[in-house]
């Protein structure tokens, strides 16, 4: 089957219509993500699996999980495609997901930009579906190992058509180029309040002195 290049406004038709079936034969890609089932939430692999692929979507641009559509890989391309559309059995409970989001992800307010629907077709099939709003404050999200203490297990940023992992060494450039940006900002609005400073302390003096009717004021060669 030839593979077809999704586009948010196809995706978004497709979501409005319900018609979930016209998803087949389209890539996975760095918005949109195809699952058979949903996670076994008693399963810790699952559950690390989930907050993964969440936050890898937050990460990044935002996306869509839609869980009820079989996927397979291309034989011509390395990457996952929409193979079928059958729907799921039953729905997950939303709140069950968030309870796992708020423990496993750091920060915890991941929750505030994870939307889920439960979407029953003409047909009655179920497709349940979790949409990840774009987040420039909050970002970056990062799965933790074990709920009960604060260890970083990875982080995770989506990437083409999957959730790639990235090791301490591209945090620290973030870290890095985050204080340099910040030492730049304050550079900048240092000089520029100095300038203004001294702007105003020479036009204060300029007034104090008597200038002659008709006289033209040359302020940028005083300054």
């Amino acid at each position: 089957m030839p593979v077809k290049i999704l586009t948010v406004e196809k995706l978004n038709e497709i979501i409005k219509s319900k018609r979930f079936e016209q998803l087949i034969g389209y890539a996975e890609n760095s918005f949109f993500d195809a699952k058979k089932d949903f996670y076994n939430l008693r399963d810790p692999k699952d559950r690390h699996e989930l907050c993964k692929d969440i936050t890898a979507f937050a990460n990044n641009d935002g996306g869509y999980l839609l869980i009820g559509c079989e996927t397979d890989k291309s034989q011509t391309y390395q990457l996952e495609y929409v193979k079928a559309a059958d729907g799921i059995s039953d729905f997950p409970d939303p709140s069950t997901v968030c309870s796992i989001l708020s423990v496993f992800v750091y920060p915890n307010t991941i929750g505030t930009f994870v939307d889920f629907q439960q979407i029953t077709t003409e047909n009655n099939k179920r497709f349940f579906l979790i949409t990840i709003s774009k987040n420039l404050k909050e970002k970056p999200y990062f799965v933790k190992r074990d709920s009960r203490d604060n260890e970083f297990a990875a982080y995770y940023i989506r990437t083409y058509d999957r959730g790639v992992r990235y090791h301490i060494e591209y945090l620290h450039e973030l870290v890095h180029h985050g204080i340099y940006f910040e030492k730049y900002l304050k550079n900048i609005i240092g000089v520029t309040e100095k300038t203004l400073d001294n702007t105003g302390a020479l036009l204060k003096d300029k007034r104090r002195a008597a200038i002659p009717s008709g006289t033209h004021y040359n302020f940028k060669k005083d300054l």
